[in-house]
Parts: C-alpha cells; sequence; structure tokens
C-alpha cells in the first residue's frame, strides 16, 4: 500500500472502480453509438482503446440504469420515513413477524429495482438463439451474437429502463404511503404513468427493431423487415425466430428472476431476523 492510499482507497474504492468505471462506459457507449463494431476486437485490444468489453459494459449499464432510482427515492425515504403499509409475507403481530417483514419488503424491493436491466441483459441468450438461422448456427457464431447484443443493449438500451425503473419505483413508493402521495399533485402521478408507457413501448422497438436489425447486418444478414407478401432472399435475417425467442422467452426469464429475488429476500430475511433478535 502507498502512502497516499488509504485502507478504504485499497478494499473500496479501488476495487469498485475496477467494476464501475463511468469514463470507459461512457466512450465505450460512444463508440458503439457512432456505428464502430467493438465486437471485432479482443479484450486487449478493447483495453488499449480504452474500452470494455461486451458483458463488464452491459453489467456498468444494468448498475447505472437503476442509479437514478436508488439515489432520488432512498432521499425520499430519508425525507418521508418508512411506509405506512407494508408487507405481510407472514402473518402475525409477534415481534419476529414484523422484523421478517420489514426486512424481507426491504430486501426485495432493493432487489426488484433491477428486474427490466436484467431481465433485458438475460435475454442475450434467447436473442443470441433467435438471431441465427439454423443453417447458420455455430458456437463462434452464437458468441458473436451475444457479445453483439449485450454492446448495442448497453449502449441504447440505458436511458429508458433508468426511465422504466424510476416510474416503477416512485409509483410503489407512492402506493406504499398513501397518506403522503395526496400531498403531491395528481399530475405527478399521471405523468409518471405517461413516461412509463412511452419509456416502455420506446424499449419494446429498440429490441423488437433497432437492436436485431444491426445485430442482423453483424451476423451477415440484410436487416431488412421480410414481408409475406416480399420474395425470400438468400440473405433475409430469422424475425420470426428472433420474434418467438422474445416473446416465449421473455415470460418464463421474468418467472425465474422472480423466483429467484423471492428465495434471496426470504432466505436473507429470515437470516437477519435471528441474527438481530439474538443481538437484542
Amino acid at each position: 500500500m502507498s502512502d497516499n492510499q488509504s485502507p478504504i482507497h485499497v478494499l473500496i474504492l479501488k476495487p469498485v472502480k475496477q467494476i464501475l468505471d463511468l469514463k470507459k462506459y461512457l466512450r465505450t457507449r460512444k463508440a458503439i453509438r457512432q456505428g464502430e463494431e467493438l465486437v471485432d476486437f479482443n479484450d486487449k485490444e478493447l483495453d488499449l482503446k480504452g474500452l470494455l468489453s461486451p458483458w463488464p459494459f452491459n453489467i456498468q449499464e444494468t448498475v447505472y440504469a437503476t442509479l437514478p432510482a436508488f439515489i432520488i427515492i432512498g432521499f425520499m425515504n430519508f425525507l418521508y420515513g418508512k411506509p405506512e403499509i407494508t408487507s405481510q409475507l407472514i402473518k402475525g403481530t409477534t415481534e419476529r413477524d414484523k422484523i421478517f417483514n420489514d426486512i424481507y419488503e426491504s430486501t426485495f424491493n432493493f432487489f426488484d429495482t433491477f428486474t427490466v436491466p436484467v431481465i433485458t441483459t438475460l435475454a442475450v441468450f434467447l436473442i443470441a438463439w433467435g438471431s441465427i438461422k439454423k443453417k447458420d448456427t455455430s458456437p463462434e457464431k452464437r458468441k458473436r451474437a451475444m457479445h453483439s447484443y449485450l454492446y448495442y443493449d448497453g449502449a441504447h438500451g440505458i436511458a429508458p429502463q433508468a426511465i422504466i425503473v424510476l416510474c416503477i419505483g416512485l409509483l410503489e413508493w407512492f402506493q406504499l404511503r398513501p397518506s403522503m402521495a395526496r400531498e403531491f399533485p395528481e399530475e405527478v402521478t399521471i405523468a409518471l404513468v405517461v413516461l412509463f408507457y412511452i419509456s416502455s413501448i420506446y424499449l419494446l422497438w429498440l429490441i423488437g427493431r433497432k437492436i436485431p436489425k444491426r445485430l442482423f447486418q453483424k451476423l451477415g444478414y440484410s436487416g431488412k423487415v421480410k414481408h409475406f407478401w416480399t420474395k425470400s432472399q438468400p440473405d433475409d435475417p430469422s424475425w420470426s425466430k428472433y420474434t418467438l425467442a422474445i416473446i416465449l422467452g421473455g415470460w418464463p426469464l421474468i418467472a425465474i428472476w422472480i423466483g429467484i429475488i423471492f428465495t434471496i429476500s426470504y432466505g436473507f430475511a429470515y437470516a437477519a431476523t435471528e441474527l438481530k433478535l439474538l443481538l437484542v
């Protein structure tokens, strides 16, 4: 440890900076949005250019997309305190039940914030399958499709994902505090709902049109949308397979993610409750 580096810097700040590097993220995002195909570079070449590889780039996008919601809702919690309505996962009136429900709700809400960004990231496996024709399938091409999607999603999806996460978080915040919600103009709730739907439609357009067109072109297809009345061409992309992957795979992904965060939240709440009662 050098003289000018505190233990906090070495043990906390440095590892966090290695995981979350905003300058690298913005530099990588700019390159992708300008049309540069970073999937053609290996990790060493990307590092020399000061750019991120696909997975770190998309993971950072997931974190940054949730930050506005964490900051704003955290500040509102600080100002207004605990919610009036709490989870009743465990029915009961004992101190143990109250502690468990409070911890469970806080933990579940924390992980639930990541739902939209995480689902769009996990969709990479479905999209890699759906974007390649059966005759062209190979491990190398699937990897190329995955990495391309991670880049495109991370570059184009952060804004709508951040708005969706923030709108959901604020609407849930108002729902759990009905008396406090009445202190805010009704137009605030309406604006949040409108923003949520606009951002959701835009995100669906990104995943359903803009990203796949660029992805198909990267995989050697035309990227054109084929209509049933047009003649098939050898370089036509597999839009039907891509759409099938999104529609059939989306709901199971959401169910799996909700199951994961429920299990984690329940287990953590149980352990934390026992520990808290033990220390009292």
